[in-house]
């Protein structure tokens, strides 16, 4: 099967009768699971357009050639095998949100996909194609959420950087400010005792000349 646009319930850019649309990515190299994976996803009351790759080669070259809401990701496919799927898949988009859709019962394989980078997964399982389009849902939901977190602290972080130049130009204006303050008093003060040193010298030029009064009294006064 080469790579190839699939369409669920509605086909065309525009979801019918106001139901939301979902771009889809599917990376599944079974027919079979392919068409199972589609009847599931168009029994939710989404419109999704899905395009397939069987390789992650293709579905490497899809994510450069276009944008999607979410990725369905089968871990074993022609070219890669395994959690590796989901590290080299995370190394091209590190954004998407990622469901692993896989055939192995062993969830720990799915858990360590989870922990390289998938939101989700889901076992191929009659049990579980029901839950597909929700699964979809709620890790479209989810990135949307974690983005959103992730803009609010870049917000914060740049009003913070800001709050910081304010204050330290506001330090820098009060060390001025002090600065300016300390010198004034400097002035005031040598002011003061300049006026002290000037009145102690009309002081002492006083009681000089009165002395010098007395004396030549008491030089009259003899004579």
């Amino acid at each position: 099967m080469s790579d190839s646009t699939l369409r669920g319930k509605g086909n065309g850019t525009e979801g019918t009768g106001g139901r939301p649309q979902v771009k889809l990515l599917l990376l599944e190299d079974d027919p079979s699971s392919v068409f199972l994976l589609k009847t599931s996803l168009g029994c939710n009351g989404t419109d999704y357009q899905i395009r397939v790759s069987e390789s992650l080669e293709g579905g490497l070259q899809a994510l450069k050639e276009d944008s999607f809401d979410a990725a369905l990701v089968d871990l074993n496919l022609v070219d890669s095998v395994g959690a590796d799927t989901v590290r080299m898949f995370r190394e091209t988009d590190g954004e998407i949100p990622l469901v692993v859709v896989t055939g192995d019962t062993d969830v720990s394989v799915a858990k360590e996909a989870m922990a390289l980078g998938a939101q989700d997964y889901v076992v191929k399982s009659p049990l579980t194609w029901p839950m597909l389009g929700h699964v979809v849902a709620s890790s479209i939901a989810r990135a949307i959420l974690e983005r959103a977190v992730v803009e609010k602290n870049q917000e914060l972080e740049v009003a913070n950087g800001r709050l910081s130049g304010v204050i330290h130009q506001a330090r820098g204006t009060l060390s001025v400010l002090v600065c300016l303050l300390i010198v004034a008093v400097y002035l005031s003060v040598v002011a003061q005792l300049n006026a002290i040193d000037a009145r102690v010298a009309g002081a002492a030029n006083s009681a000089q000349k009165v002395q010098e009064a007395l004396v030549d009294l008491a030089k009259s006064v003899k004579d």
